[in-house]
């Protein structure tokens, strides 16, 4: 059974227009290396709103991460980098990369 790697961009922060240019190149970079390991890769976009897509479709957090190992998140600013989205995949155990939401939320703290 192969790998279900999803890349989250866009969002709802600042950094949205950055998120997606991030999101695509790190498709674009790893697409390859991780299919040919047999992992297949799912783009998962947050629109500016914060409906989650998957497949083009909006669905919920509960359904776009459905069947997921492990998710590699280019959101930018506000909900990728203070700890927001990390709060929601560990809500549901998925491993991700980037900070753990309790410290992210700590370094961003005012």
């Amino acid at each position: 059974m192969s790998l279900q790697v999803g890349i989250i961009r866009g969002g709802v922060g600042s950094g949205y227009d950055e998120s997606l240019a991030s999101g695509a190149a790190l498709r674009a970079a790893l697409g390859e290396v991780l299919e040919k390991r047999d992992w297949q890769v799912h783009d998962l976009f947050i629109d500016r709103e914060g409906t989650w897509h998957r497949r083009g479709a909006p669905q919920g957090p509960e359904r776009a991460l459905r069947m997921l190992d492990v998710v590699i998140n280019a959101l930018h600013g506000e909900g990728g980098e203070d700890g927001g989205l990390a709060r929601t995949l560990e809500s549901f155990s998925l491993p991700h990369t980037g900070t753990e939401a309790s410290s992210a939320a700590a370094a961003t703290a005012p």
